[in-house]
């Protein structure tokens, strides 16, 4: 098998790996590029390969840097099959839609055409094809493939590759475990190459029980100053597990059960709902829990806010009071119009609960930038700021030090989807603590390919 890597490549965006094998090519994912407008200008570049060629994606859960650009890639004109498991297909719909309207938004905002458009994405599912957890299944002929439960978000998975007599294993992103919800990431036992995420290979995040006394700490200190705690959280997963968290402490009684919790996010209210499909995919833990009676997706004191209007009216509640909103790194969304409104008063809260790439108002806002602008105003920072790393939902260095060390006979370690120093942190432990062997890929110097015309279904 022969591999290239077309993103995350010494970068934590544009995931996009081309396996050719048995004589035939399929992808591992395919991302968009978030983050500084340079980096997103790079969606609407061709392809580096012809989409035609593309048989089948395998894809390892519905964050959009994993799965973004595959409506653009069925308009280049791949008309293989998608393979992923149900809750990922689901929550992949549901993200490319909402992907979409931004993307012709902003595409007539800066006059020219978007690189896909929500008929893409709807004629996209037409391809899909769900898989079950731990079932060894041919995608192509003589190429075989497993999805594992890889704990990062619903439906998330690790991926068992077979062909040409070798074994690839790609971690996708591997969860934080332990937290609610979700199962910890599958242990696999041999490879003869690991394609590995690297996102906190630098990093340990603590002790994961410190995460429900960051809620309460914020909580605590909105009620004694009478304010607002703002959330930014990603849509799917980050929103659920916060609410899991909050309900616990409710349930506990170490908040308030009276104090109003507002999901200001139509897309994150949306995933709540598809995580609600799938209980079979919880840990023991949530799912005993969604035995009792206890759904902690759906709260006496948890208000959903899917309309514009509704979001508005947020604004004329008193405090304290709660408002977890998107986007998860600042970037847009109604978190921006919450931060406007609340940012410069130090009876307020922020807390930062997720990965913020480089150049994003969250990573300013995490680095400690006291004057921000947003929506073309300057606004001076005086809300507390924290940051809670133990919410992330990737592994640290600890974490993917453990689950590599499970896989026997490995020949070589690819290390990608990292920020440099995260990846050169990593590779200098894996090679000293398992004696392995590690390559940091490259981008293939690879002219991209004309825009093709597009195939018919």
């Amino acid at each position: 098998m022969d591999l290239k890597f077309y993103g995350a490549v010494q970068e934590v965006t544009g995931s996009n790996i081309l396996v050719e094998a048995s004589n035939t090519r399929l992808l591992v994912d395919c991302g968009v590029f978030q983050g500084r407008k340079m980096i997103e200008d790079r969606n609407y570049e061709p392809f580096p390969y012809d989409a035609h060629s593309i048989k089948v994606v395998l894809l390892t859960h519905a964050h959009l840097d994993h799965c973004g650009r595959l409506p653009k890639l069925y308009h280049a004109g791949f008309r293989g099959k998608i393979f992923a498991t149900a809750a990922t297909l689901d929550l992949t719909l549901m993200s490319l839609n909402d992907s979409a309207d931004i993307i012709e938004e902003e595409a007539l905002e800066n006059g020219r055409l978007p690189y896909y458009t929500k008929d893409d994405v709807a004629n996209l599912t037409s391809l899909f094809q769900p898989v079950e957890y731990d079932q060894t299944i041919e995608v192509l002929p003589g190429i075989k493939a497993c999805f594992r439960e890889a704990g990062h978000i619903l439906g998330s998975a690790s991926i068992e590759l077979f062909a040409d007599g070798e074994k690839i294993v790609f971690s996708g992103d591997l969860g934080n475990h332990p937290v609610p919800i979700l199962r910890p990431p599958a242990t696999i036992d041999s490879a003869d190459y690991v394609v590995m995420e690297s996102t906190y290979g630098h990093d340990f995040h603590g002790d994961l029980s410190s995460r429900r006394k960051y809620l309460q700490d914020a909580v605590d200190y909105i009620i004694k100053h009478r304010g607002v705690l703002m959330i930014p959280a990603f849509a799917i997963q980050r929103t659920q597990e916060i609410l899991y968290e909050l309900d616990t402490l409710i349930e506990e009684g170490k908040i308030p059960a009276d104090i109003p919790i507002y999901v200001d996010s139509p897309l994150a209210i949306e995933a709540t709902e598809i995580f609600s499909k799938y209980p079979n995919y919880y840990n023991d833990q949530a799912k005993k829990i969604i035995r009792s009676g206890d759904d902690f997706l759906h709260f006496k004191s948890l208000k959903f806010t899917p309309k514009v209007e509704d979001s508005k009216a947020i604004n004329f509640v008193d405090p304290p009071k709660i408002v977890i909103a998107g986007s998860g790194m600042i970037t847009a969304g109604r978190i921006t119009h919450h931060i406007r409104r609340y940012i410069s008063d130090e009876r307020n809260y922020l807390l930062i609960v997720g990965f913020q790439v480089a150049g994003t108002m969250g990573r300013r806002l995490m680095d400690g930038e006291k004057q921000i602008g947003i929506f073309h105003e300057k606004h001076i920072v005086r809300a507390k700021v924290e940051v809670a790393t133990c919410f992330s939902a990737h592994a640290d260095q600890k974490q993917l030090i453990e689950w590599l060390s499970n896989i026997k006979g490995v020949k070589k370690v690819y290390l990608n989807h990292g920020e440099k120093e995260n990846i050169e942190a990593l590779s200098v432990v894996v090679q000293k603590q398992l004696n392995l062997t590690t390559e940091i890929p490259q981008m293939p110097m690879t002219k991209p390919t004309p825009p093709q015309v597009v195939a018919t279904a």
